[in-house]
């Protein structure tokens, strides 16, 4: 059955004690109100589901099913529920949805006024039975998350361990489709998972918080964090994939690692509000460069036990608040599906640190703690490895640089500076050739070589410095 307002801008409420099976309902350009003190169901698909202007729906049981999410076309949406799955015919704004329907007094035993409901947000509400799990996904538009006149920095809440996902663009098309976090996406420790078709964006107010994974992706486009924003999982993995570009606010995996990745363009710091990454461990890699050198260079802020990163020609640049160990990283991020289930995705590890393209390397360690330099888990003998003409900067600023694995530029200059020591350990190669010099000073320490190391600077210069010995 259909109900249907016509064209115009008539409003919609259906209330009920039970549930709310749809056929089809129709408000123009209207706004419509679902009150189910149950579930409200996809009764078929004659019809799409609910069409209106603004929707709000509110359910004690849930939204939909995981096997048969309810088809909506609707310019704002907010709902609660026990669990919630849409599919969005177009673009579709998060935000504050009221509805108002009079009551005609003419007739005998009726009375004049108005039923008016509203509501914010996506929110789910535990029922102990169903997952409360979000999942909105838009076929052919946009997706923004804004805060409701609730002001409460929320536009996403999800219960428990109810996972995530928001999804835009799903249908074939030229147009590429954005997704819009301007306030926040929480759950308590399920996962989550937004991908847009074009580029995703979040403000300083759009923080994506959990204790589960965080997977954010822009298949056509970039992703932009604004200075001030966050995501972070106590627990979980976070894994951020563009097309062409990634500004970091603050990522934070307390207890897990952090993967960065954009095919072209760069990875960059958007701001100092947040170090940009903290987790364990991270591994990066970019087509162009990861923090950016030069000049006007501004080096990613890292918090971090073990790195890895990939370049090209804007090269690597490396601010780590206290010690680092370059090496393999590895990382299994959760990424959730339509029927808010989540499928693993595991990568190849990433190791070392490495360019191509005459790309540099620069890493300095702020605080106090050591660099070292090891092996990863690929087939080389190396940990740096700066392409041409890319130079290659270690700076350890209070600790000692330990070098257990090569260090190689094809003709770059090489230095290596460490406050206290530096040792360079057994079969340990530093090269680079032509017009590359290589300088390697221990400050205020020793600087040890074991006698199976070389140190090779083809027809350039070479500099060895310590404060006491060199042995």
């Amino acid at each position: 059955a259909l109900i249907s307002t016509g064209s115009g801008a008539g409003d919609v409420i259906l209330d009920a004690t039970g549930d709310i099976t749809l056929g089809g309902v129709s408000a123009g350009t209207g706004a419509v109100a679902l009150i189910s003190g149950a579930a409200i169901v996809d009764g078929g698909d004659t019809y799409t589901d609910v069409i209106g202007g603004q929707l709000w729906m509110s359910a004690n049981d849930s939204i939909a099913t995981s096997g048969n999410a309810l088809e909506i076309a609707a310019d704002k949406l907010a709902a609660v529920a026990a669990a919630m799955y849409l599919n969005e015919s177009d673009a579709v704004t998060v935000d504050t949805v009221a509805v108002s329907v009079a009551r005609d007094g003419s007739l005998e035993g009726t009375f004049a006024g108005a039923t008016t409901v509203d509501g914010d947000d996506l929110v789910t509400i535990s029922n102990g039975t169903d997952d409360p799990n979000i999942v909105l996904i838009s076929a052919t538009g946009a997706i923004t998350l804004n805060d409701g006149t609730d002001a409460d920095d929320v536009a996403v809440d999800a219960a428990l361990a109810g996972n995530i996902l928001v999804q835009s663009g799903v249908a074939s098309g030229p147009v590429y489709q954005d997704v819009s976090v301007n306030s926040s996406i929480q759950s308590g420790s399920g996962h989550i998972t937004l991908t847009a078709r074009g580029s995703l964006s979040q403000t300083a107010s759009g923080d994506i918080i959990t204790e589960g994974d965080i997977n954010l992706r822009a298949l056509n486009g970039s992703i932009t964090q604004s200075d001030g924003t966050l995501v972070s999982s106590i627990d979980g993995n976070i894994q951020l994939r563009a097309s062409t570009g990634v500004t970091l606010g603050g990522l934070r995996a307390t207890n897990g690692t952090v993967r960065v990745t954009t095919t072209s363009g760069s990875v960059v710091d958007g701001g100092d509000s947040d170090v940009d990454i903290e987790s364990v461990s991270a591994r990066l890699s970019a087509g162009t460069g990861v923090g950016t050198l030069g000049s006007s260079g501004n080096a990613l802020e890292t918090n971090l036990e073990t790195l890895a990163v990939s370049a090209g020609s804007g090269g690597i640049h490396i601010l780590e608040t206290d010690g680092l160990t370059i090496g393999s990283v590895a990382i299994s991020v959760e990424e959730v599906q339509s029927d808010g289930t989540t499928n693993t995705d595991s990568p190849s590890a990433l190791s070392d640190l490495t360019t191509a393209s005459n790309g540099s390397i620069v890493v300095k360690t702020a605080g106090t703690g050591d660099l070292v330099l090891n092996k990863g888990s690929d087939s080389d003998a190396l940990a740096i490895s700066a392409n041409g003409a890319g130079a290659v900067r270690l700076e350890v600023s209070a600790g000692n640089l330990d070098i257990n694995s090569d260090i190689v530029s094809g003709t770059g200059h090489i230095t290596l500076l460490a406050s206290t020591n530096v040792d360079l350990g057994s079969g340990v190669d530093v090269s680079t050739s032509t017009a590359g010099d290589i300088s390697i000073e221990a400050t205020s320490g020793t600087l040890v070589m074991d006698g199976t190391a070389t140190v090779t600077a083809t027809d350039s210069g070479l500099r060895l410095l310590a404060n006491g010995n060199i042995v």
